[in-house]
């Protein structure tokens, strides 16, 4: 296991960011699905497509935990740092919050979950299934709407839960009012949609797709605001940095690209991964980053 960290927070441009090491770490056995920060930042969670949960610890040498309970691939985690608890979503088709190692399971009867986010306070959620992305409370353990009526590709919710969105065909993704229950406004862009990623308050919509292109929507002015190219290949993976304006963008072509969101300008492209980028993380401090990829491996 080698150790190298990205500081997102230790510099006041991006331009004077320089990569030191990553803590790199393979899953000889496991597909890697999904990641998130746990623990205050000291310890990543790794979804496995077995069902199982690895809690790796950042600091080298500390023991990893496991969290078993799901029985098929997971496909979404988040974490709430005030109650320490964790949420992940699976293919077995149900939702568990995890606390001290024991969980308690939601269950929808939709059948698998594909796709699952969550705001940061873990009160209401997005999931995606075959019947379409649904909106959902953990508060109260319910649906309380259905927002598209087919398979979603990319799901979003903003970090303070008022707003969220799901595709709605290939090329075009709408953004709801999770307290309204209505459309606020629809982007269709010109390549097919693959990521999403919501702002602060749902002010803006990131949509990464096939083309390698990210596309900046202004849902306030109901209009793009910029489109650019920024990766090579298709983009897989989209995070925003939860106080500054950067981007992250995962590809298929193995690159992970940081860069500035207001003028989706590319700042740095890193290469720890030799297979498709799958999935990125940002700690809540913002301070470390972690990606997952094909090639089965972590880095922080």
């Amino acid at each position: 296991m080698e150790f190298e960290r990205w500081r997102l927070s230790n510099c006041d441009r991006l331009e004077r960011m320089e990569p030191q090491s990553v803590l790199s770490l393979c899953f000889k056995k496991d597909q890697l699905n999904s990641v998130a920060f746990v623990n205050n930042d000291t310890s990543v969670a790794v979804g496995l497509e077995k069902g199982q949960i690895n809690l790796v610890p950042i600091k080298p040498g500390d023991q990893q935990q496991r969290l078993r309970g799901h029985t098929a691939g997971i496909t979404g985690i988040a974490y709430h740092p005030a109650t320490r608890t964790i949420a992940s979503a699976s293919l077995d088709g149900t939702i568990r919050l995890w606390n001290e190692g024991t969980s308690t399971v939601i269950r929808f009867d939709l059948g698998p979950i594909f796709r699952f986010v969550t705001d940061q306070n873990l009160s209401y959620g997005v999931i995606g299934t075959q019947k379409g992305a649904a909106l959902i409370s953990l508060d109260t353990e319910s649906i309380l709407t259905n927002l598209t009526s087919i398979k979603p590709t990319a799901v979003a919710i903003s970090p303070e839960g008022n707003s969220c969105a799901a595709t709605i065909s290939d090329e075009a993704c709408r953004v709801f009012d999770t307290r309204l229950y209505r459309t606020i406004v629809e982007c269709e862009v010109r390549s097919k949609i693959t990521a999403l990623a919501l702002t602060a308050m749902g002010d803006n919509l990131v949509i990464g797709c096939v083309d390698g292109s990210v596309v900046l929507f202004d849902c306030r002015q109901n209009e793009i605001a910029l489109t650019k190219v920024m990766q090579e290949g298709m983009v897989t993976s989209l995070a925003i940095h939860p106080s500054r304006n950067i981007l992250i963008t995962g590809s298929d072509d193995a690159s992970v690209t940081i860069g500035n969101m207001r003028n989706l300008t590319a700042s740095f492209t890193v290469t720890t991964h030799h297979a498709p980028v799958t999935s990125i993380a940002i700690s809540s401090s913002g301070e470390f980053f972690s990606t997952i990829g094909e090639d089965r491996r972590l880095s922080v």
